[in-house]
């Protein structure tokens, strides 16, 4: 199962549709400092253990999806055909030794 941060930064690439409703949230929660959202957390969630995993999911999830769209955008279209190329000889190669 992937992270939140890069299916948020997979998605876009594919249309500019989702892009315009990614990118802003993403955008916008990047300079805030995760300690900024700990009086909110506390509020809303209490002192539990999910306002704990909630917090650090914040902290992370502006940076993930912003290193993996930086990650998506950089490939080449001879690598995304290399890497279907290359699925379909391992479905085939696999097919074969069953």
């Amino acid at each position: 199962m992937a992270p939140p941060g890069q299916g948020a930064a997979i998605r876009p690439h594919a249309s500019r549709v989702a892009r315009g409703l990614f990118d802003p949230p993403i955008e916008f929660c990047r300079p805030l400092p995760p300690l900024a959202y700990l009086p909110m957390v506390i509020i809303w969630f209490g002192i539990g253990e999910f306002s704990k995993v909630y917090l650090i999911f914040l902290a992370i999830f502006a940076p993930m999806a912003i290193a993996a769209r930086s990650g998506v955008r950089s490939v080449s279209i001879e690598q995304i055909h290399a890497a279907y190329s290359m699925a379909r000889h391992a479905c085939r190669s696999s097919g074969m030794s069953s």
